[in-house]
């Protein structure tokens, strides 16, 4: 009895311990439920996430295969994900490009840091401008074992980048982009030619520090009242490096992005050398716009030929194809019906192809999905009747420029006015393109109209008085050498490092690019080849571009250096070409100047 009460007892605490074991499983397994749940919804959120966002998201091995791709990743490369997962960048992208990836994915395996750069991406229907981060998965003892890669799509970004360096560096006035506080952002040549400020010392500034004889709160209201009505034309005071009081005619258009921008037009109208700060001269006020026969006075304006020569415009619309087709937002059609026994004209080129690229970007604007844009040329012959409507032309030969779209149109309200100069329309931007093209058509005796329906398109057309003369040959078809050197760049600036390789690889160059001097130093000593010449920008690291121009000397000695910078040649770029700097160019960089001068570089 004893014995068998003891079993019984034991038996009980057996069943106990087991009713406790199988409650902490119940409880175990509830949790894992839950656990399961929440992993679910977790994994539902990010699919659903990444499904919604067009970032590409992607991840890799240690090894460089593809472990998981986005649903816009697919997307992009045109395959399914089982098709992606386990190749390598070589499986799904060009060689170039392939290698690039490599050459990231190895500098952020080795440095253990995330790692973010711009890259062009050619596919069907065009080239796109991407934005790469690479950034390390790290494991339990922070060694990296995968990478994460995003690359968003900021070819918009770029084309409106490309539109306004173009739109800053031609024309003939001066121009700043300013923020919504009066900061100067972006300023051109032209303006800084008629301070003698150099692009640097402008850069930052307030207009409170330029604008002379306004206060502050003067031009707060303006600017209140600017962003009110999205526009405004009046005159002003600027205060010259030299001490010179300069009288400037000037129009804001305000645009509502990124905080609020202004964009500042500046026409000469006087200069009052060496006038003291002391000397009062009144602000003037808003002035009425005037009309085109007003401007064509000799009272009203200076006599100007800016190097016209005889040219084709054809030939200028062929010029720009490749650039406008390269940037056309897919669904846009591009098209060209041009006369092959066009007549030739006299002009300033670079003001004609702005004509053309601020009519073609206001017909892309207009569109709003798919659509077509349509450049014409023609002949045709201007009778009395026509000159008359058509101020200033007179009768005789002209030839024609017409830019047809099917986009929004332009309500009637405002296509009686669209051309005065400096008038913006309701749509954002295009008031300051209309107003450039306005300028330089009639600065060549031509007069621009426009023939437009609200909802069904607009047709832009410019007149030019034709010449028989015979164009000069372009020094782009028998001037501009080439080379097969390995040309190394240095810029900070991704867009200007995107634009001056394809501007050297069209020349038959091999070109690198970095955009830092840590960057150029690594490639100068592990590029296994020979690097003839490295183009530089001397502001890249302005404290460093000194030591860095010694140790690309020490590294390869007979690598040749040309520097590059937006301001003149100055005592800090001298002491640099002092010290085995080749030469310098000036920026913009342009073909025709930097072309013969890597050659004579190389050469030497």
């Amino acid at each position: 009895m004893k014995d068998s009460g003891k079993k019984k007892s034991q038996l009980l605490r057996e069943i106990k311990t087991l009713r406790k074991q199988v409650q902490a499983l119940e409880n175990a397994q509830e949790a894992q439920k839950r656990a399961e749940r929440a992993l679910w919804q977790y994994w539902n959120l990010l699919d659903t996430l990444l499904a919604s966002t067009e970032d590409l998201f992607s991840l890799k091995n240690i090894q460089g295969r593809y472990q998981a791709a986005s649903p816009s990743f697919c997307r992009f490369l045109g395959k399914a994900e089982k098709d992606i997962r386990g190749q390598r960048d070589g499986d799904l992208f060009p060689g170039d490009l392939a290698r690039i990836f490599h050459r990231y994915d190895a500098s952020v395996f080795e440095k253990n840091r995330p790692y973010t750069w711009e890259e062009p991406v050619k596919r069907i229907g065009g080239q796109y401008w991407f934005r790469f981060q690479k950034t390390p998965l790290l494991g339990h003892e922070g060694e990296c074992i995968g990478l994460l890669c995003i690359a968003r799509n900021v070819t918009t970004e770029r084309r409106a980048i490309e539109q306004n360096r173009i739109f800053m560096r031609t024309g003939q006035d001066g121009f700043w982009m300013l923020d919504a506080h009066g900061n100067i952002l972006d300023v051109n040549e032209e303006y800084c030619k008629l301070t003698g400020y150099s692009r640097m010392e402008l850069l930052g500034k307030n207009l409170h520090d330029i604008e002379v004889l306004a206060t502050p709160e003067e031009i707060s209201l303006r600017n209140r009242r600017i962003m009110e009505v999205g526009w405004e034309r009046f005159k002003t005071l600027h205060r010259g490096k030299d001490n010179r009081i300069i009288e400037l005619e000037v129009c804001c258009n305000y645009v509502d992005i990124a905080g609020g921008r202004f964009y500042r037009f500046f026409h000469e109208i006087n200069a009052i050398p060496n006038l003291s700060s002391e000397e009062p001269t009144p602000l003037m006020d808003t002035v009425p716009v005037t009309t085109a026969q007003e401007e064509d006075t000799p009272a009203n304006s200076k006599e100007k030929e800016p190097n016209k020569k005889v040219i084709n415009l054809n030939d200028v619309v062929r010029q720009s194809w490749t650039l406008q087709l390269e940037t056309m937002p897919a669904g846009i059609r591009l098209e060209q019906d041009l006369d092959p026994a066009l007549k030739n004209v006299l002009a300033h080129q670079p003001q004609i192809l702005q004509i053309l690229m601020n009519l073609i970007t206001n017909a892309r604007e207009a569109i709003e999905g798919r659509g077509y844009i349509k450049v014409i040329t023609r002949n045709i012959d201007i009778d009395s009747e026509l000159a008359r409507i058509f101020p200033p032309l007179h009768p005789g030969a002209h030839v024609y420029l017409a830019v047809e779209d099917n986009g929004r149109g332009i309500s009637k309200k405002l296509i009686d006015k669209i051309f005065a100069p400096f008038i913006t329309t309701k749509y954002r931007g295009r008031g300051m393109g209309l107003a450039s093209a306005y300028r330089n058509v009639t600065d060549h005796q031509g007069h621009i109209t426009v023939k437009s329906r609200e909802g069904y398109g607009s047709t832009f057309c410019v007149y030019f008085p034709a010449t028989n003369k015979t164009p000069e040959i372009p020094i782009s078809r028998m001037q501009i050498p080439t080379g097969t050197e390995t040309v190394l760049l240095v810029d900070s600036e991704s867009y200007v490092l995107g634009d001056t390789r394809q501007m050297l690889e069209r020349l038959a160059y091999k070109t690198l690019v970095a955009q830092t001097p840590e960057e150029a130093l690594e490639l100068v000593r592990s590029f296994p080849g020979k690097i003839h010449l490295t183009v530089i920008d001397t502001e890249i690291q302005h404290e460093n571009t000194e030591a860095i121009l010694q140790a690309l000397h020490k590294t390869r000695p007979d690598m040749k250096i040309i520097l590059t910078g937006a301001r003149q040649l100055d005592r800090y770029t001298q002491d640099m070409l002092d010290a085995g700097a080749s030469s310098f160019v000036q920026k913009p960089l342009r073909v025709d100047v930097l072309a013969p001068k890597i050659r004579s570089v190389l050469d030497e």
